[in-house]
């Protein structure tokens, strides 16, 4: 009997994979130790003293980051070199306090947010593991962890003024996540570097809200410094790939060059024992530059590069659920641009053999690990319905103890709740199913099975591949959807906040709330044992009671005391959440015009004065700031850097100052509204036009909750959701324009005459936009750079002047700009 084609290519690589792995067995055992290495191995083993444990990379981070804050502590305070200053006869009690002190005193303290406690025990904590790793397994003395415990909670705490009390922990519930879906599709005026990201939002919204899972389980949570072995020093860190830039770099700074052969391993016993021996940690290259784009101006940066988040050493009972303020910024790289590729780290683009499996490289959700069913027609008479399960592997502690989870997923009659719909939409628009055909969402609705049950493939070279993936700049600058590289969990994190400042609400959106959200509802149904397996927790940790109840209590203990009858009246329900507490009638920033009447920040006076005073003396000595030495230009730049974060942070604390204010008067409003007894007018809800009519398309399908319509009708409405999802993926909306007026003569800014195309739009640099007329001279500008506003106390062009211009002639070759 003849076989199907698919059947035969797969026995065909089965066993070539076969005889691969059979070779290289047999080769392994060719290399089996003897009995003299046996003992020779034994000897080596009894005499190393501490084998490094299996970090994970957030543990790894900590303890890069706490290391660097260590070796600018010995560098300021005069200390020995960082490794020699740790050892335990110079590591004491007071050396320990006066670091946590210098921590206080340097980070925390210049902060205008009130730290708190818990970021000094996370320094602690760090600065243990630290200790531990650097001596060889030898922890800090135990008389003295106590005395450092209790020099924390005292003299530090009533110094720098330290708060002890537990952050908020919202929750969300499902009313609080159809607002915020609703407002994401229908009323939300962001734009996305592309529509893709807009549809994996809502999907990843959708899968944390129905099974607590946490966001690296779905995106790529890892940090820039997990990769590598943090006890390094920084000369001596090699590139991920050992790339020979690295090496060069290293040499150019004076280290020594590691030999980076490796070893084969059927060589000598020596070598054996440096491998066995040897602790090191798989490199994954993360080298992603930052893209400085107005889309993610939320994301703040330092010159450290490093991010907030809680390590654990191993997987214990406490979650990371809240916001630590262990680091210098709130979110890690935004990273936008592709990675520099490394010939040494296999890649999805890179040419395998047939007889090959595709390596897995990143450590989020792939298509692997969804499973899509059609099942037969249930109530036979109807149609087959979907169903879905996903694999979550990438859990917190997974490489200590793993836990895997298998959800189920139901189809959902509203398409905006509907996980199997936005998935479908995702499969869809990359192409990612196995069988021909099924190129929109009709085939999977409309199918007749004959048995129980059948599965949908995806395609082998889709399997390994991220389903949530971030977008990346092209050589021609468009945005486009990577095919490879997965979203960033700062990515993520930004858009969730951006939704809760756009509904005006008092609680921070984070992932986290709907992982709470999900816990909460869990408990009021389901038993302990459930709860602990979809939450991932070790049974009678407290952990859950600890971090994710609601601290708003749930249960009408009023009524209980009274000896009635809790009944839901809905109050209850409507204040143990967050909706209540959002109103989109809050703006999302201060005025402009309000904040020009504030008194200048001090810190940005100065600031701007060392900007210009510098500029000054660059252009005097130098000509232009871009002919002056590299570590001039470097020490500027830097400076605005600080000047920009300065003035972003200013904006920000007014900002929630007018927001808190007008958030109190519009409820005092409303009480004496209701003292003078004037009617309330009834507002109409503001109509929001697209600028894609795929998006104006999409909107109604979306926002229409009603389910009393038929089955037919249902499964049309749903039908049209995907499908439109699909179109929206595969456009790109750009940012609105909105011109001002604008006197040119006044600012010497021309174009030369017949150069200038009549009647067209030219952008200058990133921010600047020129709108020629029909004679040829420059009428209007939108969004004016510092460089044009300051052009009245410059005698000569400013270098973003020149850039811009640089600039417009690269794209525009017929146009030029010029200085009067």
């Amino acid at each position: 009997m003849a076989i199907h084609r698919d059947i035969a290519e797969a026995l065909q690589k089965a066993a070539k994979r076969r005889h691969r792995d059979t070779a290289l067995r047999k080769e392994a055992q060719k290399n089996a130790l003897l009995a003299e290495d046996y003992h020779t191995l034994q000897q080596q083993l009894n005499s190393t003293q501490f084998i490094q444990p299996l970090d994970a990379a957030t543990t790894k981070s900590n303890i890069y980051y706490i290391k660097k804050r260590f070796i600018r502590f010995c560098q300021a305070n005069k200390h020995a070199h960082w490794r020699t200053s740790l050892q335990p006869r110079y590591s004491d009690k007071g050396f320990i306090m006066t670091f946590l002190h210098w921590i206080c005193e340097t980070y925390l303290q210049k902060r205008r947010k009130k730290s708190k406690k818990k970021t000094v025990n996370q320094y602690w904590r760090d600065f243990k593991m630290l200790y531990r790793r650097c001596n060889k397994g030898q922890v800090v003395n135990p008389n003295h962890c106590e005395e450092i415990r209790k020099y924390i909670n005292t003299e530090l705490k009533e110094k720098f003024d330290l708060d002890d009390q537990p952050g908020a922990k919202p929750v969300l519930s499902v009313d609080d996540l159809l607002l915020g879906l609703t407002h994401h599709w229908s009323r939300d005026r962001s734009v996305f570097p592309t529509e893709d990201d807009r549809l994996d939002l809502p999907t990843i919204m959708l899968f944390q809200a129905y099974t607590a899972c946490r966001p690296a389980e779905l995106v790529d949570g890892t940090k820039c410094r997990a990769a590598s072995d943090p006890m390094l020093d920084d000369c001596d860190r090699e590139d991920a790939g050992g790339s020979e830039r690295a090496a060069d770099d290293k040499l150019a700074r004076g280290c020594k060059q590691q030999p980076r052969n490796p070893s084969p391993p059927n060589r000598s016993m020596k070598q054996k024992r440096k491998s066995t021996i040897k602790s090191g940690y798989e490199s994954e290259s993360d080298t992603d530059s930052d893209l400085d784009d107005p889309i993610f101006d939320g994301v703040d940066e330092t010159d450290d590069g490093e991010s907030d988040g809680d390590g654990d050493e191993d997987d214990s009972d406490e979650d990371d659920t809240t916001d630590t303020e262990y680091s210098d910024v709130a979110n890690e790289d935004v990273e936008m641009l592709p990675p520099e590729p490394d010939p040494y780290q296999p890649t999805a683009t890179m040419e395998q053999d047939e007889d090959k499996d595709i390596i897995r490289l990143h450590k989020a959700l792939c298509y692997e690990d969804i499973v899509l069913w059609i099942v037969r027609d249930p109530n036979k008479g109807g149609r087959d319905v979907l169903a879905m399960e996903v694999f979550f592997r990438h859990h917190k502690g997974v490489d200590n103890k793993p836990k895997p989870t298998i959800f189920l997923f139901r189809e959902n009659p509203l398409p905006i709740l509907c996980p199997i719909s936005h998935i479908l939409a995702r499969a869809i628009r990359d192409d990612a199913v196995d069988v021909g055909g099924f190129s929109h969402a009709a085939p999977f609705f409309s199918t007749k099975i004959g048995r129980a049950a059948t599965k949908v493939n995806w395609k082998t070279s889709m399997l390994k591949t991220p389903i949530f993936r971030r977008s990346v700049r092209t050589t021609a600058g468009a945005w486009e959807k990577s095919t490879t590289d997965p979203m960033k969990y700062s990515a993520y994190a930004f858009y969730l906040d951006r939704i809760g400042s756009d509904l005006g609400s008092e609680d921070k959106w984070t992932s986290y709330c709907m992982r709470r959200g999900n816990a909460n509802a869990l408990l009021k149904v389901a038993p302990n044992p459930v709860v602990d397996q979809v939450m991932r927790h070790d049974p009678m940790t407290g952990c859950l009671a600890n971090a994710y109840l609601n601290r708003r209590v749930g249960f009408n203990t009023q009524d209980a005391y009274l000896e009635r009858d809790p009944s839901a009246d809905g109050l209850t329900k409507a204040f143990s959440h967050m909706s209540i507490r959002c109103n989109p009638e809050v703006p999302r920033e201060i005025p402009k015009a309000e904040l020009a009447k504030l008194p200048p920040d001090p810190e940005v006076v100065e600031l701007t004065r060392e900007v210009k005073q510098t500029a000054i003396r660059l252009r005097q000595q130098y000509g232009f700031i871009k002919s002056a030495p590299v570590d001039e230009k470097v020490k500027y730049q830097r400076r605005r850097c600080d000047l920009r974060n300065a003035e972003k942070t200013f904006k920000e604390d007014m900002t929630k100052e007018y927001q808190e204010a007008y958030r109190r008067r519009m409820h005092n409003e409303e009480l004496e509204r209701q003292l003078s007894g004037t009617a309330v007018e009834e507002k109409a809800e503001p109509s929001v036009e697209h600028q894609l009519p795929e998006r104006t398309y999409l909107q109604p399908i979306l926002c229409d909750f009603s389910t009393d319509m038929g089955f037919e009708e249902m499964t049309g409405r749903k039908i049209r959701a995907i499908d439109g999802m699909v179109r929206l993926a595969r456009c790109r909306e750009g940012h609105p324009r909105a011109f001002v007026d604008f006197d040119a003569s006044r600012y010497g800014f021309r174009f030369a005459r017949g150069k200038a195309r009549a009647g067209s739009r030219y952008r200058l640099g990133r921010d600047t936009n020129v709108e020629i007329d029909e004679r040829g001279a420059v009428e209007r500008l939108d969004g004016l750079t510092n460089a044009i506003t300051k052009l009245d106390e410059m005698r000569e062009p400013p270098d973003e002047f020149h850039e811009a211009t640089s600039k417009l002639s690269r794209t525009q070759p017929r146009s030029c700009g010029s200085w009067r």
